[in-house]
């Protein structure tokens, strides 16, 4: 009998432990970029089982800016998804020049009323 429940209090300590090595392992440690708001996300030891780039970026191509977005996921070093691309629709530097004189001179006239 007390074999027993010595038995069963073993395999319950193992299982906790087991648990918590699982949980710190799989556990992710977020680190975010300075580049308009990327974040990697990784398994301890800096990727070693996983590792997740969220990519959200800006990307210069001859000048012109435009937005890197996507996500890319690395197993075991590994590459398994990526679908990172340059998003050229919304952010071209002539769109947003125009687009910016036009509310520049939208707010001088309500500051600065010529009469």
């Amino acid at each position: 009998m007390k074999n027993n429940k010595k038995h069963k209090k073993t395999v319950f300590v193992w299982i906790v432990l087991f648990v918590l090595i699982a949980v710190f392992l799989l556990f992710p440690r977020a680190q975010y970029v300075k580049d308009g708001g990327s974040a990697r996300y990784c398994s301890f030891c800096k990727g070693l089982i996983y590792e997740i780039d969220n990519y959200h970026s800006f990307y210069d191509e001859g000048g012109n800016i435009f937005y890197q977005v996507g996500c890319v996921i690395y197993i075991f070093g590994h590459e398994v998804y990526n679908n990172v691309h340059v998003d050229y629709s919304h952010l071209a530097v002539e769109k947003n020049d125009a687009e910016f004189n036009e509310l520049d001179k939208e707010i001088e006239s309500i500051l600065f009323p010529t009469e």
